[in-house]
């Protein structure tokens, strides 16, 4: 019989902020059950990634040390809200990082944290993580959690106006997208990409959009629907209106039934906006916000058949029900009994696996 992989997805509320667990189990018909696990972002504000790992994630050795291990992690880009934490990833002597995917931004600002010196060494310094930039068209993680990158370029734009835009949105419009492939169900992450980023997805990635759960652009912004501003509070009065065509094309193309929203209670930039809830909402689509919602979790079984999200509303549910995953601590087969926490609906058979 073959082995049975099933992946586990929890989108974590941080905050107002970026992090996201994905945890590849492979059942085997004898044997012990093993894990890897992909994060994407980090942060530390209510969910901190960084204890999270070391509450939930047991040690194994590593070059004869023991560590909470991780198999491998993608930076969407440089901003607090999506590093948070990670001058731990790659400094904790108590934590190891397998690989590390960036990508490899040289423009930003000088700021003097431990996180943007931690993103810096790790651009230049693989000495105790091998790191890696993403490039689009580039499929990663063969051996552990499969993702294929959708952006940044190749080349970082240096056309005029790419130059004259504020930092803040040249990031964002060279921001990591990524399709992680779950037994041929896709979850697509955005990051903070904006209207321009996705503009440029549309034309030479538009066929490997697809994806049936979809981790909304920056906070729920506006600025993936229009040109993006400065002041982030400005975009959340902006009306949709001479964009609804733009909307419905990518949307539909992605085609997601399922879009997560990762943003803090009552924040002040006012996310998600609500031009964006709007060209989000669909009867086809079911909306998730980790503001509402607390840590969102889905479950994905070795058919590419995903569970109904679940919430999981305290911390010490959220570190159980990672570590119960691992092996020594997992019953032997406890992937599929979570499909009904929380309800009885029925897992779900993804339109585009």
């Amino acid at each position: 019989m073959a082995d049975k992989i099933h992946y586990h997805v929890f989108f974590l509320n941080v905050g107002q902020g970026e992090g996201a667990l994905i945890v590849k189990r492979v059942i085997p018909d004898k044997g012990e059950v093993t894990c890897s696990t992909l994060l994407v972002d980090t942060d530390r504000d209510l969910v901190d990634t960084v204890q999270l790992v070391k509450d939930s994630i047991p040690k194994i050795k590593k070059d004869g040390k023991d560590v909470h291990y991780v198999d491998s992690m993608i930076i969407t880009h440089p901003h607090d809200d999506h590093i948070g934490g990670l001058d731990f990833f790659v400094n904790d002597a108590e934590i190891s990082v397998g690989k590390i995917y960036h990508p490899d931004y040289d423009f930003i600002e000088d700021r003097n944290t431990a996180d943007y010196k931690a993103y810096n060494k790790l651009r230049k310094d693989s000495s105790n993580q091998s790191e890696t930039r993403i490039t689009a068209g580039t499929e990663y993680g063969s051996n552990v959690i499969k993702f294929t990158a959708l952006s940044p370029p190749k080349s970082i734009e240096d056309s005029d106006k790419f130059k004259d835009q504020s930092e803040k949105i040249r990031v964002h419009n060279q921001c990591s997208v990524v399709s992680v492939d779950l037994n041929g169900t896709k979850v697509l992450f955005l990051g903070d990409a904006n209207q321009e980023c996705m503009k440029r997805l549309m034309q030479y990635h538009k066929e490997k959009l697809p994806a049936f759960v979809l981790s909304a652009s920056h906070h729920g912004s506006n600025s993936l629907f229009v040109p993006e501003d400065d002041v982030e509070e400005s975009l959340a009065d902006v009306k949709r209106n001479g964009h609804d065509e733009w909307d419905e094309e990518f949307l539909a193309t992605i085609k997601p039934g399922y879009v997560i929203i990762s943003c803090g209670k009552d924040n002040k930039y006012k996310h998600p906006h609500s031009a964006a809830l709007e060209a989000y909402g669909d009867d086809t689509r079911v909306i998730k916000r980790t503001d509402n919602d607390n840590n969102i979790y889905f479950v994905i079984d070795e058919y590419g058949i995903c569970s109904p999200p679940t919430s999981i509303t305290t911390y010490a549910d959220l570190k159980k029900k990672i570590k119960s995953l691992f092996p020594g601590n997992a019953k032997e087969d406890g992937s599929i009994s979570n499909f009904f926490i929380g309800g009885s609906a029925l897992p779900v058979t993804p339109h585009n696996a």
